[in-house]
């Protein structure tokens, strides 16, 4: 495949890896295998260190089919951006189609993290265990659907996390977060641990 070869700093092996895995993953995808698919298209992805345009747009695909619209609407907006910046015009023209006929069905989740909880030192919010940068707090964020774990965390504080449940289609959930992180305790020497 044309697109995953011009990728200039996979080395040969890594190429070789992602063009069987490309043509498995595409095979699974157009059999409608999209539980195999899938994943077999991600690490070929993942070998291109994501410069291979075409996979990330069969990725997307696979994506989209299988009920994950934020992450194909994250994939076909990475890939315009990208195909604009390379000259690609097609690719540009059909990741820029698919990712606006996908808005409309995103489902996105409201992170709200009050004042007083954003004012701790050295404060991490994860979704499902990816980092949500700070710039992504109190905005709504587009997500897959499933059961999903926020973690509030800081060095020294007792961590907080909620679990939500987002559903298949459009629609909109809310987590928040405005109790402040209380101090972990510490145990010297002496202190009894309780098992």
């Amino acid at each position: 495949l044309p697109a995953l070869a011009s990728a200039d700093d996979v080395d040969a092996a890594s190429r070789a890896r992602a063009e069987v895995l490309f043509k498995e993953g595409s095979d699974l995808l157009e059999s409608g295998n999209l539980a195999e698919a899938c994943p077999k298209l991600e690490a070929a992805v993942e070998l291109t260190h994501g410069e291979a345009l075409g996979g990330k747009l069969v990725l997307a695909r696979c994506y989209e089919r299988s009920g994950k619209k934020a992450s194909a609407w994250g994939l076909y907006q990475d890939v315009a951006t990208r195909a604009e910046r390379l000259g690609q015009r097609d690719r540009q023209g059909e990741a820029e189609q698919k990712s606006q006929a996908l808005a409309p069905e995103l489902h996105l989740l409201e992170l709200t993290i009050s004042d007083a909880v954003a004012a701790t030192l050295s404060l991490r919010v994860s979704l499902a265990g990816r980092p949500i940068p700070r710039g992504a707090w109190n905005s709504r964020i587009p997500v897959d659907p499933g059961e999903l774990e926020v973690l509030v965390s800081a060095d020294g504080r007792t961590p907080q996390s909620q679990t939500v449940t987002i559903p298949t289609g459009a629609g909109s959930s809310r987590v928040v977060f405005d109790r402040p992180l209380q101090a972990t305790p510490s145990v010297t020497r002496g202190d009894p641990v309780l098992p």
